[in-house]
């Protein structure tokens, strides 16, 4: 649907890295479009970070739309 309507651009979101890597928490704080919104969410949760502390992050995901 984005992709029909020609939409794109970056998607910010905020996440706590736990101690064992797992993203958790995982908050958009610049939106771009809903459906978007939902995949910068699930592609952040399926990283994995270096397990330590646990560590704030703020992410910027970049949608765009491919060459013609």
């Amino acid at each position: 649907k984005a992709l029909a309507n020609r939409i794109q651009g970056v998607v910010t979101v905020t996440a706590m890295a736990g101690v064992d890597g797992v993203p958790r928490e995982i908050r958009v704080i610049q939106s771009l479009d809903p459906e978007l919104d939902q995949k910068a969410i699930e592609c952040v949760g399926a990283w994995r970070f270096r397990p330590g502390a646990a560590t704030p992050a703020q992410i910027d995901v970049r949608f765009r739309l491919p060459r013609e």
